[in-house]
């Protein structure tokens, strides 16, 4: 299983470091063939894609991406979900605030049902 994470952020830097560094353990403990985590920082006014960039830099599946304009999450995550190289992809808030045990039985769940299928535009 591949899966790439879209983490929306704005203003995030007290905790974005912590929250990297959490989802980042978790998804190298899930034994998955691939994955990556999109940082979308949303033109923040604080330190949040500075403390990306460092974290960035010492893990090479963690990508900072920097939206223009400040467009809010919506675009954030349509942005992430664009540049996904992975066909599931997750979205989670920069606070973790949802239970990422169930990351864990992501691929159980969508292993063996879900078929993708490419649509000509």
């Amino acid at each position: 299983m591949r899966i790439s994470v879209v983490l929306p952020c704005f203003d995030e830097e007290r905790r974005i470091g912590t929250s990297l560094a959490v989802l980042s353990e978790t998804l190298e403990g899930m034994g998955l063939d691939d994955w990556e985590v999109l940082v979308v920082d949303d033109a923040s006014v604080d330190r949040t894609a500075a403390i990306v960039k460092d974290f960035a830099a010492e893990h090479q599946r963690v990508h900072l991406v920097v939206a223009t304009g400040g467009k809010g999450k919506g675009a954030a995550v349509r942005t992430g979900v664009m540049l996904a190289r992975c066909h599931a992809v997750l979205v989670v808030d920069a606070d973790l605030a949802g239970d990422l045990g169930a990351v864990d039985d992501t691929p159980a769940c969508l292993g063996p049902t879900v078929r993708l299928q490419t649509v000509p535009p």
